[in-house]
């Protein structure tokens, strides 16, 4: 019964799609191949409306309206964890974000490994985050590896996070903290059955944790004592490209005096 309009509407919006594409092509006709950057950030000229609608349009998406609601109606009070994970992520967001677009427009970086290569000068570590980032929207789209990809997201988010602001982490202390966390977590997960809530497995009465947090705490405590080690014996680290300052930087705004972080 609802095959018809279902496949209708499909049609329309992939017809509607196209016809735009050719229409904006036609009336921009550009024989120059565009650039990654232009491609994937569209020149960096998105203003602040446009900007606005795409956020709007990544945090509001079927994930949202169907996905969280079935797993509600699934499991029950366990789906609720989106709520918290909004909580904490937006304040985190307003806190990174800002320093990454900085750094990323001064540079012409377009994507987090592109940073994270020019901040600890490793081509490895950049490649391990950017295989994260692909491979965390893969698990996005099915529910029942939630889990699997609360463990990918948190792999990558030492060098990045952290790399914001200060520089003391040993790239390789970092890819074996990656290495660390994810295999640990992955087992966790399996383990449980898919769940992003999985038991430490300690003996007696094994208290649960959120597989994503157990692998970024072993990740980063497999990072820090890595660092310590690799800068005891001398093991030299990679050049920073980035001069990226240690801090949040304060300066006036123009014609106003305001200073601003």
């Amino acid at each position: 019964m609802t095959e018809g309009p279902m496949a209708a509407a499909f049609l329309a919006v992939i017809g509607g799609a196209s016809l735009l594409a050719v229409t904006a092509r036609r009336l921009h006709a550009n024989d120059d191949l565009p650039s990654l950057g232009g491609w994937a950030l569209a020149d960096r000229s998105l203003g602040t409306v446009w900007t606005w609608l795409r956020l709007g349009g990544t945090i509001f998406t079927a994930y949202t309206f169907a996905a969280v609601p079935g797993l509600v109606y699934g499991n029950g009070a366990p789906a609720f964890f989106a709520l918290p994970y909004t909580v904490i992520v937006c304040p985190l967001a307003f806190v990174l974000l800002p320093r990454m677009w900085s750094v990323a427009r001064d540079h012409g970086y377009v994507t987090a490994a592109d940073f994270v290569r020019g901040r600890y000068g490793s081509a490895p570590l950049a490649l391990v985050v950017a295989l994260t980032g692909i491979l965390a929207t893969m698990p996005y789209l099915a529910l029942q590896l939630l889990g699997i990809r609360a463990v990918l997201t948190a792999g990558g988010l030492p060098a990045v996070a952290i790399g914001l602001f200060t520089r003391r982490l040993h790239h390789r202390a970092l890819l074996a903290g990656w290495a660390a966390g994810m295999v640990f977590g992955t087992v966790m997960v399996v383990r449980g059955g898919f769940s992003p809530v999985v038991p430490l497995g300690l003996p007696g009465h094994s208290p649960e944790i959120y597989a994503g947090l157990a692998a970024l705490i072993l990740n980063l405590a497999v990072a820090l004592a890595g660092t310590a080690v690799l800068d005891r014996i001398g093991t030299p680290r990679g050049t920073d490209s980035t001069t990226l300052p240690p801090g949040p930087t304060v300066r006036n705004r123009p014609g106003t005096g305001a200073s601003s972080a």
